[in-house]
């Protein structure tokens, strides 16, 4: 919980760039075994992740109310929302899809990046926590915990005059990020679990959507410079994924898609389609 990694590396860019190979990692083998071809993996999730950066540093920026220009090293590092990333991620890879043809694989893409994405905030949640950033209100209690002197709670606690400027820690708070790790983690495993019961392509990622949501939605109430805007977008996905799951709740899965499952020369898919009986 230092404001830089042996004094010099400034913490968050390094376990976000982490936490992008862990997500492309994850993503990468789903799709393989869901038989898409590997050059459109790697267009996929390279899309994926720059539209995904893209739209967090935009909702960032506009609940901020710009941009950081006269400091382009920390607007790179810093700074990044989650509801924007992944809207804008989900909005880009729909487009993708629709112009080649293959939007009916859109949903079986979504559940592949439900496990990528819970994944990937585990380790940028790490991240988190050694930054300072996302932290949380004081609190007392075995689980509290203080951020040295120049760290952003201790900053926080200084400018409210709740400690002085010779104070060697900041007020013990709520680990708010390791929260936050917790509700990715246990999300993760339940997708997981749950992706190989699924009935029809597209409900892991509901399901993703209801329970990250809804744990999002309560544990925004324990950050410090609170962000209603967070807790409204946590809120819109898990009503979202309710819905979603509400709405196809008598649906049952189509023999794996066989219209989809066939090889696709515009998206360079290729899934094979078993022959008839000899």
């Amino acid at each position: 919980m230092a404001p830089h990694l042996f004094g010099v590396v400034p913490p968050y860019p390094v376990f976000l760039a982490a936490a992008v190979a862990v997500g492309f990692s994850i993503a990468s083998r789903g799709l393989a075994a869901a038989g898409v071809s590997r050059p459109s993996v790697v267009r996929l999730l390279v899309l994926g992740v720059l539209a995904g950066l893209a739209g967090a540093k935009l909702y960032s920026a506009a609940e901020r109310g710009g941009v950081v220009w006269w400091d382009p090293s920390w607007e790179i590092g810093n700074g990044y929302r989650y509801p924007g990333g992944i809207a804008a991620m989900a909005a880009a890879l729909a487009i993708d899809a629709r112009q080649r043809g293959a939007i009916g694989l859109f949903p079986l893409l979504g559940d592949t990046l439900a496990a990528a994405i819970a994944g990937a905030m585990c380790v940028a949640r790490v991240g988190c926590l050694v930054a300072g950033c996302c932290h949380g209100i004081p609190a007392t209690g075995f689980l509290a915990i203080r951020f040295p002197a120049g760290s952003e709670p201790w900053r926080a606690h200084l400018a409210r005059g709740w400690i002085g400027p010779d104070a060697a820690s900041s007020l013990p708070v709520h680990p708010l990020q390791v929260y936050f790790l917790i509700g990715s983690l246990l999300t993760l495993v339940a997708v997981l679990r749950f992706h190989r019961h699924r009935r029809y392509d597209g409900q892991t990622f509901l399901l993703f959507l209801t329970l990250d949501g809804l744990i999002k939605f309560v544990l925004e109430a324990f950050r410090l410079e609170a962000r209603p805007t967070l807790q409204i977008a946590a809120l819109a996905f898990a009503v979202a994924g309710v819905l979603g799951l509400l709405w196809n709740r008598g649906r049952r899965r189509e023999a794996d898609f066989p219209s989809q499952r066939r090889e696709n020369e515009d998206v360079n898919l290729r899934v094979e389609v078993p022959g008839p009986a000899s």
